[in-house]
């Protein structure tokens, strides 16, 4: 989205290699294939790729505090002086009273995670 919208912007997606295919139909499907990339990997096990802006979307929510913050050192170390880390997720109040989607999306998580 942000390439979609960011017409000088070329950016990479970076993921495990069973999601590249859903990746590059993506890419295409927006007709972005000349500036977005697909990159595979696995961003615990390898170096995140060198980027101005880092976007974790929806993946932090799916790890302990431990590997949340592991990410977010990995994705400090690669971004240059000036470059963002931008973590989009739903989040729940300390209360737990409002949000209901991150609420139900916590819930969902502890479900499939333990």
């Amino acid at each position: 989205m942000v390439a979609r919208y960011q017409t000088h912007k070329t950016c990479a997606s970076f993921d495990l290699p069973a999601v590249e295919t859903i990746t590059k139909n993506t890419i295409r499907h927006f007709g972005l294939a000349s500036r977005v990339h697909a990159l595979t990997g696995d961003f615990f096990s390898e170096p995140i790729p060198k980027a101005d802006i880092v976007v974790m979307g929806n993946i932090l929510h799916d790890w302990d505090e431990e590997n949340k913050i592991l990410l977010m050192k990995k994705a400090y170390d690669t971004i240059p002086a000036g470059g963002s880390l931008v973590a989009i997720e739903g989040i729940i109040d300390d209360e737990r009273r409002k949000n209901v989607f991150g609420l139900m999306m916590s819930l969902n998580m502890l479900i499939e995670t333990g």
